[in-house]
């Protein structure tokens, strides 16, 4: 029911080998290439959640054993906060039915944002949506300044480890921690070899 499990590389290794096996008795001529790209992609994905997992234990503990948590407009990254053990929070999305937030939903978001350590809210726009600001202004927690892709793929980054790399920068420095994005960059460039 999440279109955004492809955030966790675990989760796009089971798609990639449920879509070659079909894709292969489909196309038998070409089953062999298929199932040779299928596997060079279920490597590359694996690398991928390692360097995920290397970045994400960057960031320093909350208080109280509390989950670092990512904070942002909708619903875009509970499979990737639940393969690296984060907490997702829609501030938009589970407060309201529409993009802005009326006087009740914002109080909610805003008691929640004072009942949990939230470092930074997270935007998927530049500039962050009017609802996101408000909540920062209100809160006064901050905005992180990298923007952080749910759905599709980033402008300057048009892979799906490109992405990847860009978010989890993004989320990693914004929670406090570290990113390393160079030690990715061979996933990326041996992704695109395939492609």
């Amino acid at each position: 029911r999440d279109p955004h499990v492809w955030h966790d590389p675990k989760q796009t290794q089971a798609m990639v080998a449920w879509l070659a096996r079909d894709l292969a008795q489909a196309l038998p001529s070409q089953a062999s290439a298929i199932t040779r790209r299928a596997k060079t992609l279920d490597g590359l994905l694996g690398e991928m959640d390692q360097w995920n997992r290397l970045q994400f234990a960057t960031i320093p503990s909350e208080p109280g054993g509390h989950a670092p948590v990512i904070a942002s407009d909708h619903r875009g990254f509970a499979s990737l906060a639940r393969a690296y053990g984060l907490q997702d929070i829609a501030l938009v999305d589970g407060h309201s039915t529409s993009w802005s937030l009326r006087p009740q939903s914002l109080n909610q978001a805003l008691r929640w944002l004072r009942q949990h350590p939230v470092r930074q809210l997270f935007s998927e726009t530049i500039p962050p949506s009017k609802a996101l600001q408000r909540l920062s202004t209100l809160s006064g927690i901050a905005i992180a300044p990298k923007p952080v892709v749910a759905d599709g793929l980033a402008a300057n980054a048009p892979s799906l480890p490109a992405t990847t790399i860009a978010n989890t920068c993004a989320l990693s420095e914004g929670l406090g921690g570290r990113c390393d994005a160079k030690s990715a960059q061979a996933i990326e460039t041996r992704w695109r070899a395939i492609q």
